[in-house]
């Protein structure tokens, strides 16, 4: 099973009701996956998306081995107007889970942050 996380903002210019529904249908192309819910409200957007400075937050967690669900989702996103940003993140990936116990990439991070913190010009 692969864990997905997925936000979706939806326009601000609606009420709360009406944003409630937009997300509610689009959700429901991956209801059978039985995604965790969480409303975030109203926030103000950093910069201006569609002419709107604000947006309802939305986040779902679930678990699924089906890509369909995921491209279905991803498809109706596009289409729906009222949704100004959506990401899909797969959380098995490196920069998941896997980045925290991975070896390479916990090394490589400090090698970053150590040339952050002192300042030293990159060498090639």
């Amino acid at each position: 099973m692969v864990n997905y996380e997925i936000m979706i903002i939806v326009s601000g210019s609606l009420d709360e009701k009406t944003a409630k529904l937009i997300a509610n249908e689009i959700v429901s192309s991956i209801k059978e996956a039985k995604p965790k819910v969480e409303e975030y409200g109203i926030k103000k957007l950093a910069y201006k998306i569609k002419n709107d400075t604000h947006g309802y937050y939305f986040q779902y967690n679930f678990e699924t081995e089906k890509t369909e669900l995921i491209n279905e989702f991803r498809r109706l996103c596009t289409i729906n107007k009222n949704i100004l940003r959506h990401m899909i993140i797969n959380l098995n990936k490196d920069y998941g889970y896997r980045a925290l116990v991975n070896e390479k990439k916990i090394k490589q991070n400090k090698i970053i942050y150590f040339f952050y913190r002192t300042k030293v010009p990159w060498r090639h």
